[in-house]
């Protein structure tokens, strides 16, 4: 009986919006269960927008935490610092990206969506809407390769960190809806990715390699990149230059690792 084929994919539909779907992934070099040796790679403390609020409102409301808040600077620099804010809500830019399917990651509706959303403008935007985040840069939501970049937030009371949670965020949908106000407001260009904190701290190093153009160089037939990509991405990498900036910022975040593109579907012959 003359054989058939069959299309495999090499990562199964797993992401879920009550976990983190790269904790769960075999490939992903940032998972729980394969972790990287050096650090956790550049997270920034947890922040939220200043505010100026007056005498009697301040004594209203419970104030953080600030002796279990890292220290020693705006990055985080261990997992001993992370495990304090693991119960907080994970949001990855996938979520907002106009040009995914739902299937691809995508996780609100087409009208919330945006063209080339980004993880450091979830975090701005969150600042905005005054909730605490954490922003992640080395992270990789597992079918958004190109795109890495994720943000922590604090939505309910009873963290372990001990900060507390900002009320007017109802839930993670109502957040969603929140976010994608902003980015419509903020659309992606191309200087976005030189807004990031990586590229400000990359920017201020003597002798930094920095990209000329934040563009994929070169896309697959049949992949979805996006045409704006942060710092580090892989899908930017090419020739001496690219490959010395991403040695400069291993160094200068201890224990990041940028993705490689995942591998090409596998085709399995069944004879019958």
């Amino acid at each position: 009986m003359a054989p058939t084929l069959e299309e495999v994919d090499d990562v199964e539909d797993i992401d879920n919006m009550d976990f983190d779907p790269a904790d769960f992934d075999p490939k992903n070099p940032f998972s729980k269960d394969n972790p990287v040796a050096g650090g956790v790679g550049a997270r920034l403390n947890p922040t939220a927008p200043p505010q100026q609020p007056s005498t009697s409102s301040a004594q209203a409301q419970p104030q953080p935490q600030t002796s279990r808040m890292p220290q020693g600077g705006p990055f985080l620099d261990s997992d001993a610092d992370m495990s304090e804010f693991g119960d907080w809500q994970v949001v990855y830019p996938v979520y907002f990206d106009a040009s995914k399917t739902h299937s691809e990651g995508r996780r609100v509706g087409k009208a919330m969506a945006v063209e080339n959303p980004q993880a450091h403008m979830l975090m701005l935007a969150c600042r905005e809407i005054g909730v605490h985040v954490i922003y992640e840069a080395e992270k990789t939501h597992p079918k958004d390769w190109a795109n890495p970049g994720r943000v922590r937030v604090l939505l309910k009371d009873g963290s372990k960190s001990g900060l507390p949670a900002n009320t007017v965020v109802k839930n993670k949908r109502h957040l969603f809806r929140l976010i994608s106000d902003y980015l419509k407001k903020h659309p992606a260009t191309e200087n976005t990715p030189k807004e990031s904190p990586m590229y400000t701290k990359l920017s201020q190093m003597s002798g930094a390699q920095l990209p000329d153009s934040f563009h994929p160089l070169a896309v697959p037939r049949g992949w979805k990149i996006n045409n704006i990509l942060p710092l580090n991405s892989r899908a930017l990498s090419s020739g001496e230059q690219s490959e010395e900036m991403f040695n400069q910022m291993q160094k200068m975040f201890p224990g990041m690792n940028m993705p490689d593109p995942p591998k090409q579907k596998k085709i399995k012959v069944r004879q019958r």
